[in-house]
C-alpha cells in the first residue's frame, strides 16, 4: 500500500501563505517520509473531525480511535527516533574502531619502519667489521710471509757460517800438519782453535736465539690465530686495535732483533775475515 502512494506521488500547486507552507514543509520534515505522507495523514484527521461532527452519537468512539492513532503515531515517530539513534551511535562506535584501528596501524608501521631502519644499521654495522677483519688477516698473513723469509734467510746465514766453519777447520788441519814443528806454529794453532772455539759458540748461541725466537714468532702467531678467531666472533673493535698493537710491536721487536743478529753476524764476518787474512800471512812467512 505504502508503494502504491509513493508511485501515485505527483507535484501538485497549492496557494497559500508562506507561513502556513513553512510550518507544512517543517512538519512534514520531522515526522514524516515526505510531504505527501504528511498532506494524507492531515486529511485523515480532518475526515475524523467531520465524522465526529456528523456522527455525534459515535463521537466517543471516533474520539478513542483517535487518541488510538495518535499513540500509535508517536510511537512510530519514536521508534524510528530510537533506530536513528542507535543507527547514530553504531556508527560513532564504528567510527570510534576504525581509528583506534587506524592509530594502531600508523603505530605499527612506524615501528616496523624503525626496526627495518635498525635491522639496515645492524647490516652496515656486520659489513664494517667484517671488512676490518678481513683487512686484518691480510695484513697479518703479509706480516706472517716476511717473519718466515726473515727466519730462512738467517737459516740461511747460519748454514753460510757452517760452511765457513767446515773451511776454517779444514785450513786448521793443513796448519795444524805445517805448525806441528816448531812451538810458533803450535802457538798460531792454538789461537786458531780459540777462535774457532768461541766462533762455535757464538754460532751455537746464534742458532739457538734463532730457535728461541722461532719459537716464539710461532706461539705469538698462533696466539694472534686464536685472537682473530675470537675478534670474529665476538666484532670487537677494541680487540682488532690490540691485535694490530701487537703486530706492530711484534714487527718493531723482530726488526730490532734482526738488526742486532745482522750487527753479530757482520762482526763474526770481520772476525772471520781477520782469522784468514793471518792465515795468508802465517802461510807466506813460512813459504
Amino acid at each position: 500500500m505504502g508503494e502504491s502512494n509513493k508511485e501515485s506521488l505527483k507535484g501538485r500547486t497549492i496557494r497559500t501563505s508562506d507561513e502556513s507552507y513553512e510550518k507544512f514543509r517543517q512538519i512534514a520534515q520531522e515526522n514524516f517520509e515526505n510531504q505527501g505522507q504528511c498532506f494524507s495523514t492531515l486529511i485523515h484527521l480532518y475526515e475524523l473531525e467531520q465524522g465526529k461532527t456528523i456522527l455525534g452519537e459515535r463521537k466517543m468512539e471516533i474520539e478513542n480511535f483517535q487518541m488510538h492513532i495518535n499513540t500509535l503515531l508517536k510511537m512510530f515517530i519514536q521508534s524510528l527516533q530510537m533506530n536513528e539513534d542507535a543507527e547514530e551511535r553504531v556508527k560513532a562506535g564504528i567510527q570510534t574502531t576504525l581509528d583506534t584501528k587506524d592509530r594502531q596501524i600508523i603505530y605499527l608501521q612506524k615501528e616496523r619502519n624503525q626496526l627495518a631502519e635498525k635491522l639496515e644499521e645492524k647490516e652496515e654495522s656486520c659489513q664494517t667489521i667484517q671488512l676490518h677483519l678481513d683487512q686484518t688477516k691480510d695484513l697479518f698473513q703479509h706480516e706472517k710471509e716476511n717473519f718466515q723469509s726473515i727466519i730462512s734467510q738467517l737459516t740461511q746465514t747460519v748454514q753460510d757460517k757452517n760452511d765457513m766453519i767446515a773451511l776454517l777447520n779444514h785450513q786448521k788441519k793443513e796448519l795444524q800438519t805445517q805448525l806441528d814443528e816448531t812451538h810458533t806454529q803450535d802457538k798460531k794453532i792454538r789461537e786458531l782453535e780459540s777462535q774457532l772455539a768461541q766462533i762455535n759458540q757464538e754460532k751455537t748461541s746464534l742458532s739457538n736465539q734463532i730457535n728461541l725466537q722461532q719459537q716464539i714468532h710461532e706461539q705469538e702467531i698462533e696466539k694472534m690465530n686464536r685472537q682473530l678467531e675470537l675478534e670474529k666472533e665476538k666484532y670487537s673493535f677494541d680487540l682488532e686495535k690490540a691485535l694490530l698493537e701487537q703486530q706492530k710491536d711484534l714487527q718493531l721487536s723482530w726488526k730490532q732483533e734482526k738488526m742486532e743478529y745482522d750487527r753479530k753476524l757482520e762482526l763474526y764476518q770481520m772476525k772471520y775475515v781477520t782469522a784468514l787474512e793471518r792465515i795468508d800471512k802465517f802461510s807466506s812467512k813460512k813459504e
